[in-house]
């Protein structure tokens, strides 16, 4: 088929990538964290 998904956990704002990192590395990720970039 040549689809790949991803899941994905959470979409966050810079702003909240400090505790979007902790939460990733003490492993309550269920998915990838996409940090949104808006400007």
């Amino acid at each position: 088929d040549g689809i790949l998904r991803v899941p994905v956990d959470a979409e966050l704002p810079l702003e909240e990538a400090p505790s979007a990192l902790a939460r990733n590395r003490a492993g309550g990720a269920r998915g990838k964290t996409v940090i949104a970039l808006r400007g």
